[in-house]
């Protein structure tokens, strides 16, 4: 009888242990990105485009979302702010959050004070809605997502650039996606042309790339690489 009771015991200890102990989060890592919901697909994105299969894959991971009235606008621009949400939702799902955030007003500004709590790039200036609602340039849009994602994560699997540092911690990571086969230059021959804008459909793909190495680009493209002048 004795030893019943203790054996009752314990296993009441153990039941109130687990239910104090909170579960260990996930280790950070590219298997967090994981698919969230169906696509059912945008009337403005062909599903003979180039960039059909990545739109699809970032909104069915939760990254991105359409613009409305069953629409994706490919060719339209992201703002400042949806590319700092960006580059918190990509940080917070590869260490094994959710990629949601709690309501703010304005609604970006969760989005920089988690960035600046996790000492990603922010700005700031929550009044200042000319800056938020300004088209970054494909070098500035880089330059934020390439922080969520340790560099380890990308292989380098193309000779395009140099592999030996700059100095320069922006360049390294712009020349580690290179050459892995994230990001490939221009297809009109530009380049990486980073003073122009960076389109929605172009944001979708070097998502994808980043989230899922096997989509990446193997193979030395012909676009060189320069910067925003």
């Amino acid at each position: 009888m004795k030893s019943g009771k203790i054996s009752s015991l314990f296993l009441a200890m153990i039941l109130i242990f687990s239910m104090i102990v909170p579960a260990s989060a996930a280790s950070p890592g590219l298997s967090n990105f994981k698919k969230q919901a169906e696509s059912t697909g945008f009337s403005d994105v062909p599903s003979s485009a180039w960039y059909a299969e990545s739109v699809k894959t970032v909104c069915e991971y939760g990254l991105m979302k359409g613009t409305g009235n069953g629409k994706f606008n490919p060719n339209g621009y992201v703002t400042i702010a949806e590319s700092v949400a960006l580059m918190s939702r990509l940080y917070d799902i590869y260490n094994g959050g959710s990629g949601t955030f709690e309501q703010s007003s304005p609604w970006f500004i969760a989005y920089d004070n988690y960035a600046a709590a996790h000492d990603l790039d922010a700005f700031g200036l929550p009044d200042n809605s000319e800056h938020w609602n300004s088209h970054p340039t494909r070098e500035l849009f880089i330059n934020l997502v390439s922080q969520a994602i340790p560099m380890s994560e990308f292989q380098i699997i193309n000779d395009v650039c140099t592999t030996e540092p700059t100095g320069d911690d922006f360049t390294d990571r712009l020349m580690r996606l290179f050459n892995a086969g994230v990001i490939t230059g221009k297809s009109d021959g530009t380049g990486f042309d980073g003073g122009s804008a960076i389109t929605r459909a172009e944001v979708a793909t070097v998502l994808t790339r980043m989230i899922e190495p096997s989509l990446r680009k193997k193979g030395r493209p012909i676009y060189i690489v320069n910067t925003a002048k």
